[in-house]
């Protein structure tokens, strides 16, 4: 998932848990209900619309950007089951890696 996406589902997570809805957004917003979906199918906010939304929901943008990170466990290091399957591999592991 790219960070557009993930952002995306960051602010979606937060309206949900605040009972916020889409409509309740666009009069925050002050615009149509049908453009605050059309922003969240497309993934296209601008820099100042993010930072307005996180404000309603009570967060800074670095705050949220964290949040989104977060969401993402991200695998750092193979675990030594993990880095012993992998040297089983034939196709992965040849003459020129030692396992």
């Amino acid at each position: 998932m790219n960070e557009i996406a993930r952002l995306v589902k960051t602010l979606k997570h937060r309206l949900k848990i605040q009972g916020m809805t889409y409509r309740d957004l666009a009069l925050a917003l002050n615009v149509s209900e049908p453009s605050v979906k059309r922003m969240f199918a497309l993934g296209r906010f601008s820099i100042d619309r993010v930072i307005e939304i996180a404000h309603l929901l009570g967060f800074t943008l670095a705050e949220l950007t964290h949040e989104a990170a977060a969401s993402e466990g991200r695998l750092h290091t193979l675990s030594d089951a993990q880095e012993r399957n992998w040297c089983l591999m034939p196709s992965f592991c040849s003459s020129r890696f030692v396992c």
